[in-house]
């Protein structure tokens, strides 16, 4: 994600831009998420692991940023589990691509 700053925004805003800035974030973001969910699709076991993390199974792909908006760490353990999910699902799909 863009660091954005309060100027950026009085910018936007002067030039008419702002609305389709935050609609162009909102799909960038939206497109991550579903690549999210679609890399962790491909291997059941961990699509079980996001479903007893979160408690239900209709994940949306979002996973929370590392740091807050004062650069504060998120040492959230939701956040921590889904990274590593994440990170399991991507290191199967690049081992599995170069077996290929």
């Amino acid at each position: 994600m863009t660091d954005i700053t309060e100027a950026d925004v009085t910018a936007l805003r002067q030039q008419h831009d702002l609305k389709a800035f935050i609609q162009d974030t909102n799909r960038q973001a939206a497109a991550r998420c579903a690549a999210r969910v679609r890399l962790v699709a491909h291997h059941p076991d961990l699509v079980e692991q996001v479903t007893a993390v979160l408690g239900h199974p209709n994940w949306n792909g979002y996973l929370a940023p590392e740091t807050d908006c004062t650069g504060r760490v998120n040492t959230s353990p939701i956040r921590r589990r889904l990274a590593a999910i994440l990170a399991e699902a991507e290191q199967r799909t690049n081992t599995t691509r170069s077996a290929a």
